[in-house]
């Protein structure tokens, strides 16, 4: 009896732990769903242009031009590529540099010569501007992001500035022909014309005041020609007026860039380009005769 009851525990004992456990399957860790960041999005343009004005609020043509008159050391930039301000023309006083070319014009740190003078001191007051708006956000963000601490895009570009009744300066395609007549026209915004009476005061005011007529030699003598005037031709003048070209070649009468300068001509329209050209290389008192050599006729002053 005894031994029976001692088979039975320890059967009751053995049994549990031979007993089929269940299988447990290892659950795999959840895969998590990966976070995309903004960094790796597609953007657009506009998204870009969004994501600017955010930054840099954009102005008014009206805020715009009241900044420039309370700050003339305002700059305005516009940032289109020079082919495509022609469409609208330029804000007066405003310099062109591409959004392409800010980018290293801009900085610092490359080689002076690639650098924009104009853009030295990042405190400046600086307002950008395109065709209608959108460049010149990204532009200022753009000078923001490299320091430049006063800088404010213009809303709606220069057509904003247009219809706001503001004046733009009409720039030529370069890719397009030019006239004489269009020439002549560009010329005289840059160095406009006097009267044969201003340019008679003048000369009696100042003898050292140098008269040139720009024809060829054997037009002259269809007018005749101003007292005390020399005549050089517009072909020659592009080197007689080159004080880098072997001095043989130089007039000495056009040694003295400040020298007080009339041109003239038949009629005035080759005085002008004559003034324009002189300017360009450097003269800083030059005026054109309006009407040229017949206008002083007309106004009753002598010729030779």
């Amino acid at each position: 009896m005894k031994h029976s009851l001692f088979f039975a525990l320890c059967l009751a004992m053995i049994l549990p732990a031979c007993a089929t456990k269940p299988t447990v399957v290892p659950t795999a860790p959840a895969t998590p769903t990966p976070v995309v960041q903004e960094s790796t999005m597609p953007i657009t343009f506009p998204q870009m242009v969004t994501k600017a004005l955010a930054e840099v609020p954009a102005i008014s043509a009206v805020e715009a031009h009241q900044r420039i008159q309370d700050n003339p050391n305002t700059l305005v930039i516009d940032v289109r590529d020079a082919a495509g301000i022609p469409a609208t023309g330029i804000i007066p006083g405003a310099i062109n540099i591409s959004y392409g070319s800010l980018t290293y014009m801009a900085d610092n740190v490359v080689p002076p010569e690639w650098r924009a003078s104009e853009l030295e001191d990042r405190a400046r007051p600086i307002i950008t501007t395109c065709y209608s708006g959108e460049l010149a956000a990204l532009a200022a963000k753009l000078l923001k992001d490299m320091g430049f601490t006063n800088v404010s895009p213009l809303a709606g570009g220069t057509l904003a500035w247009k219809d706001a009744g503001f004046p733009t300066n009409v720039v030529q395609d370069s890719t397009m022909p030019i006239t004489f007549s269009q020439m002549v026209t560009k010329a005289l915004a840059e160095v406009p014309a006097i009267s044969a009476v201003e340019a008679h005061q003048r000369i009696q005011d100042n003898p050292n005041t140098l008269v040139i007529d720009v024809r060829d030699a054997a037009d002259i003598p269809a007018t005749g020609i101003i007292p005390g005037a020399i005549n050089i031709s517009y072909g020659s003048l592009t080197y007689k007026a080159d004080n880098e070209v072997p001095p043989e070649w130089q007039a000495p009468e056009l040694q003295d860039r400040s020298r007080p300068i009339i041109t003239t001509c038949y009629s005035g329209e080759l005085a002008a380009l004559g003034a324009k050209l002189l300017k360009d290389m450097g003269f800083t008192n030059v005026s054109p005769l309006a009407g040229g050599t017949l206008a002083w006729k007309d106004a009753g002053f002598p010729i030779k």
